[in-house]
């Protein structure tokens, strides 16, 4: 029975927890797994809204820590698809206070994420990191690749320069407007 105080999100994944749960013949911790991983997705994917203590409750609810991983990759989704409230889920069980910054990935001002490129010191950098206990986030550029004699592109992809960002940093680059 659902606790009519869960959010629509905490609804589907019960949900899903107790669908495969239930299919004994069908029973298998991987099916699990996957299932709520593909679940989590779907709500964040189809800009589902969460409560702000929604990953928290998932957390200790459904064993999330077996199949969610460290749950970074639900946040660069949340943020590539512009689930303002599941990245604010996300950000309050890390206790993270989100790093804005202009036109990154063709937006023109978003939270950033692993993935997330921007420019920095006149280099285009990628999010690589946070160091959410000291209130950094880790940008790398990385060298270009270059064509030998022959059209084939070499070298390049090596890490050029290492970047730990602030949010001090950040506001004195990027002013909110």
């Amino acid at each position: 029975m659902k606790d009519s105080t869960d959010s629509k999100v905490i609804q589907l994944l019960d949900l899903v927890w107790k669908g495969v749960a239930e299919n004994k013949s069908m029973w298998s911790y991987r099916r699990l797994n996957g299932s709520m991983d593909d679940g989590l997705r779907l709500a964040i994917y189809s800009g589902m809204s969460f409560d702000i203590d929604d990953i928290n409750v998932i957390e200790g609810k459904f064993d999330c820590g077996w199949w969610g991983g460290d749950k970074e990759s639900y946040y660069s989704l949340a943020v590539e698809c512009g689930n303002t409230s599941a990245a604010k889920a996300l950000e309050k069980h890390y206790k993270r206070n989100p790093f804005f910054v202009n036109d990154v990935n063709d937006r023109k001002r978003d939270r950033v994420c692993i993935g997330s490129k921007f420019k920095w010191n006149g280099d285009l950098v990628y999010v690589t990191s946070f160091k959410d206990n000291e209130g950094l986030v880790i940008a790398c550029s990385y060298t270009p690749y270059i064509p030998d004699d022959r059209g084939y592109m070499t070298g390049g992809h090596k890490v050029k320069s290492i970047y730990k960002i602030t949010h001090e940093d950040l506001k004195t680059v990027f002013p909110s407007k």
